[in-house]
């Protein structure tokens, strides 16, 4: 296989360095420094930038999430006053795991204190250094790609317990210069900054949902593709196939709008095999034996950050074949639909069959 690879792409948490040096270290030393570094470098224009960012991003998440901590107007706000708030809102992401920019920028600043101060080492795996000389020796292309901002990338692997291992690496790529790990363009956007085609680029990482996105998105022709990406990007570049399942709620409050004449059109004007008496008790019992059987699951919603929503459900479509259909449907929060997608996926998901069809009732 790396016969063919000429390039070499690595996730970082879970990849080159565990987990538990992320959660158990890096974020509790933001956490615990952040409001002094705030009090601490408040009139540097880098930083003046990031808390700019973060007032703008919370205007919108406070849209959507009512519980979000509001961040007052940087330009307004006392500067006492407008620490607290920024605490607080960055608690909460972290709280929340968020990929958001502003934030990674300011965990970056954050731990350059630490590193520089020595409080900071990064462990990498044993294995890694050899790796990456070894590809190094072979004239890959060696890059790294990770939610965390570049500057942190640079931070850690300028500071590891094998020293600096900088030298190895040729790039570096976030959400900012890339795109998020789970919209397929992202991997684009690597591709073409490495000039070097996807097929022959290896991207190693511990997500399963990007090793999905991944897939899924180098497997269709260039029109497809085409309007795949127009199709995420209607969701505000969450990929619903890349979403987790605790991403997702069962509360049927979040559903789209539906009034009577949807249910009239549905039950009275639908197509059907069976004579128009039996329409309304024949296809609500159709709905509710479907599952109840398990042939399908109960569907699960999420609202995008534009506001929209999408539902997603998986439909067991060939038992035999040990493989099932993920159906997604996009619309607005009044219920008007925008697309939909059916999937055959296998159990080692690898995708077998893609129809998208328009989707405008």
């Amino acid at each position: 296989m790396l016969g063919e690879i000429e390039a070499v792409v690595l996730d970082i948490e879970g990849t080159v360095i565990s987990i538990s040096f992320v959660k158990d270290v890096l974020f509790p030393f933001a956490r615990k420094n952040i409001r002094a570094y705030l009090e601490s470098h408040w009139e540097e224009p880098e930083l003046r930038t990031i808390v700019d960012q973060l007032h703008t991003q919370a205007i919108g998440d406070v849209k959507y999430h009512g519980s979000v901590p509001p961040i007052d107007d940087p330009a307004e706000a006392p500067k006492e006053a407008l620490i607290a708030q920024l605490e607080a809102n960055l608690l909460w992401q972290m709280d929340a795991d968020r990929k958001a920019a502003p934030l990674k920028a300011l965990q970056g600043l954050v731990w350059k204190e630490g590193y520089a101060s020595g409080q900071l080492r990064a462990p990498l795996y044993p294995d890694v250094v050899p790796m990456l000389t070894a590809w190094k020796s072979r004239r890959l292309k060696l890059a790294i790609y990770s939610s965390g901002s570049v500057q942190a990338q640079q931070l850690l692997f300028s500071h590891t317990t094998e020293g600096d291992v900088t030298t190895l690496l040729d790039g570096y790529f976030d959400i900012n210069t890339a795109g998020v790990k789970t919209d397929a363009r992202s991997y684009e956007v690597i591709s073409e900054a490495i000039s070097v085609d996807p097929s022959k680029i290896l991207f190693l990482t511990d997500i399963v949902a990007v090793k999905r996105c991944c897939y899924y998105g180098q497997s269709l022709s260039d029109p497809e593709r085409r309007r795949y990406h127009i199709k995420v990007a209607k969701c505000g570049s969450d990929n619903p196939l890349a979403l987790s399942d605790d991403q997702f709620t069962n509360d049927v409050g979040c559903y789209p709008s539906v009034d009577r004449a949807d249910i009239n059109d549905y039950l009275v004007h639908g197509t059907s095999f069976v004579t128009r008496e039996q329409l309304k008790s024949y296809k609500s019992l159709e709905a509710h034996n479907y599952v109840t059987s398990g042939l399908v699951e109960p569907p699960r919603v999420k609202t995008l950050r534009d506001g929209n929503i999408v539902v997603v459900s998986k439909l067991d479509a060939q038992q035999r074949l040990a493989a099932w259909a993920l159906s997604q449907v996009h619309a607005t929060r009044s219920g008007r639909g925008q697309f939909q997608r059916r999937t055959i996926v296998n159990e080692t998901h690898e995708y077998k069959e893609v129809k998208e069809t328009p989707h405008n009732t």
